[in-house]
């Protein structure tokens, strides 16, 4: 157990020399490249605050399983890590889901992960254009025709998607903005 606390923090301090870069290792939903992040993420942490509150409970859980039997330890371990990145990942056919029902058209969880699977095809065999812009509303248009949803479902699931990534670029630029404005001195100090 302190064995891999000490990976954990070794990582950290070679992320934080690094400049961060290794963070580009961790989950990315709906990608095929975001499937290596479910093996490397429970290894990155993005500040001092993340690795100290995820180190006492990675202590406490991991004597609680080690009470037990110690064999445990190992294999509680690793169905943990690959587990919740499994799950980060496949988050994106839910979200495909949701978005359906919200456009009308009901589908089984069954059919939104081949959609999201087809969407992460597309989106891996396009990655040399820029948020594969007007490929994945062409792919997703080609998808949902072979499924008999029609192309123009598919064109308007993409661009829901397109507006859900708008938005959260937007919040994200409100508060980086809100960050950094100075905040005038206290005088009472």
């Amino acid at each position: 157990m302190g064995g891999t606390l000490a990976v954990f923090w070794a990582v950290f301090v070679l992320n934080s020399l690094l400049g961060g870069s290794l963070l580009r290792l961790g989950v990315i939903p709906r990608t095929t490249v975001g499937l290596r992040g479910i093996l490397f993420a429970p290894f990155l942490h993005g500040s001092l605050n993340h690795i100290v509150a995820n180190s006492f409970p990675f202590l406490a859980l991991g004597w609680m399983v080690m009470l037990r039997d110690e064999r445990h330890f190992i294999p509680v371990t690793v169905a943990g890590m690959v587990g919740s990145g499994l799950m980060a990942w496949l988050l994106g056919a839910l979200e495909t889901w949701m978005i359906l029902r919200f456009l009308g058209t009901p589908v089984s969880l069954v059919t939104a992960t081949v959609i999201e699977a087809f969407g992460t095809g597309i989106r891996f065999a396009t990655f040399m254009i820029p948020g594969s812009l007007g490929a994945l509303e062409g792919g997703y248009a080609a998808t949902f025709a072979a499924l008999g949803f029609g192309g123009t479902m598919g064109v308007s699931f993409s661009l829901v998607r397109r507006i859900r990534e708008i938005v959260w670029i937007g919040v994200g630029l409100v508060a980086f903005a809100f960050l950094r404005i100075p905040h005038p001195p206290d005088p009472s100090r």
